[in-house]
């Protein structure tokens, strides 16, 4: 499976962290403070052990503009959390507003909060459990 990536840097180092992922192969996305890129689970494995200037790694589940509480709280709704959130997950919720109408943070927190417990509350009561045999992952060096 691909996902859409992000690699997340201090500030001023965008241009050297897309130079090593497309030394590494990758297309890159640039803007300010993140690098964009697409790849699989070994590709977000091999870049958080190889790059050297991104802090982290993170799949981009969604991306939309919302312009209301209600808005958001159905945006949220509509991502596929049970693709990438086990049953007993624990999901602490952080994030930012920048630049953005809906300025209370906590606000914004405790309506994703909530719309991913109404979420794991349908999956519990639906759940059917498969156990999958872990596949290692082996990592080559890019370089």
């Amino acid at each position: 499976m691909t996902y859409q990536l992000v690699a997340t840097m201090a500030a001023g180092l965008e241009a050297l962290t897309a130079k090593e992922l497309q030394q590494m192969g990758y297309q890159t996305r640039t803007e300010n403070g993140k690098v964009y890129f697409e790849g699989d689970i070994k590709d977000i494995a091999a870049t958080n052990v190889w790059l050297r200037t991104a802090d982290r790694i993170k799949i981009v589940l969604g991306q939309f503009k919302v312009l209301t509480f209600d808005d958001l709280f159905e945006a949220v709704k509509a991502l596929p959390w049970d693709e990438f959130l086990p049953l007993d997950a624990a999901f602490p919720v952080a994030g930012r507003s920048v630049r953005s109408k809906l300025h209370s943070e906590p606000d914004v927190q405790s309506i994703t909060k909530r719309r991913l417990w109404k979420n794991s509350r349908r999956c519990i009561i639906v759940a059917v459990v498969c156990l999958k045999q872990a596949q290692p992952i082996h990592l080559k060096s890019p370089f």
